[in-house]
Formats: structure tokens, sequence, C-alpha cells
């Protein structure tokens, strides 16, 4: 099957931007990225996170559908388009961050926003050990990622394998990226494209160690 939509994810600081970023160069496609700009209830989040989940939550809600209803609508059927995230991760880490009264609210209009958009053709989940996750967050030097700790990444690893665990008919490919430098080897990025597109993928998830 040839792939057109391609989603890389992964926790925080797994990588995921930059890989999405090299396969849309060497395949020609598309790269479609989260928003760069900084949402206005991050950092408030990082410092007082009861106060401020739900309206975090809400909004990165609103900002995905918005890009991804724009992107989807505008897709070019013959080319690959290679997503860094996709509208699940609004589950994810709404599972993580909000209480139980917020989350139910939050996944009632989840489930209204996230309708129109099909399953990816194939959903490949960057899976990286937690010191290495500190590590990589630690060397880009964001400010509000300072009070990231492993327990949050720990958190966040939990949900995105609970919520692919329940996924139905959707191809998932997770890639143990911790003996993996895509980014500083060639061969190692030749190793993960050639698992991407030149090996059968099964419906549900696959597990691929190094």
């Amino acid at each position: 099957m040839v792939l057109k939509n391609l989603v890389i994810e992964g926790n925080i600081g797994a990588g995921k931007t930059l890989l999405a970023e090299m396969i849309s160069e060497k395949f020609e496609g598309r790269m479609v990225a989260e928003q760069k700009s900084p949402n206005p209830f991050l950092p408030k989040f990082y410092s007082t996170p009861a106060r401020y989940a739900l309206p975090l939550e809400m909004s990165l809600l609103a900002e995905r559908y918005s890009q991804l209803k724009e992107m989807t609508s505008a897709a070019d059927g013959n080319l690959l388009s290679v997503w860094d995230y996709y509208i699940w991760k609004s589950m994810v880490f709404s599972g993580i961050t909000l209480n139980d009264d917020d989350r139910e609210i939050f996944r009632s209009i989840y489930s209204i926003m996230s309708e129109p958009f099909p399953v990816p053709d194939l959903y490949v989940y960057l899976h990286k050990s937690v010191d290495k996750l500190l590590e990589n967050i630690s060397k880009r030097g964001r400010p509000y990622e300072r009070s990231i700790d492993a327990s949050y990444l720990l958190k966040i690893e939990k949900g995105y394998f609970s919520y692919m665990k329940g996924q139905e008919g959707v191809k998932i490919l997770v890639i143990n990226t911790n003996k993996l430098d895509f980014a500083g080897n060639k061969n190692d990025f030749f190793t993960i494209t050639d698992l991407i597109f030149n090996k059968p993928h099964p419906v549900g998830m696959t597990t691929v160690l190094f």
C-alpha cells in the first residue's frame, strides 16, 4: 500500500518533528507540523497545572482541529503528507492533565470535533526511554519545559500506549529509538524509512526493537 497520510508521534523530546521533516524532505512530501506559535496557556499550565489544564487542552484541541481541517481539505491525493501529530494527541494528554469532571466535558467536545478526520494510513510512534527524553528536553532549552520531570513523561508514555491499544482498524508501528540516531546517522534514518515504507503493516500495534 502506498502511504499518503503518515503520522509521526511520540513523547515530549522523542524527535517526532525532526523525523517528520527529514522524511518529508527525502520523499518530497508535504510536512504538516503542529503550530509553532507558543500557546499562551502552556507556561501557565506548567506552573499551575490544576488551574490551567482545561483551558490549555481546549485551546490545543481548537488549534489542532483548525489546522487538520484546513490541511485535509487542501490535501493533494498524489502527495505524501507527513504529520508530526494527530488529533488523537488531545485525548492522550487530556487523559493525564484533566480531572474526572473536566475530562468528561472535553471528551464530549472531542468526539464531535474529531469525527471528520479519517485515520492515517500509518501511525508511527517513536518510543524513547525517559532518561533520553529528559536529555533532549534539556538540550533544546525551552524555559517553559524546565518543570517537566520523569513522572510526567511516564504518564504521557502510558497514556499513548493505552490509547493506541484501544484503537481498532488502525495500522500502528512503534519503533524503539533508544539505540538509533536518525539525525546524525544516515544508516539509522534509512533503517527507519525502510520499516515505514518497505515493510508490511498489519492492522493493530506492531513494536520494533533495536
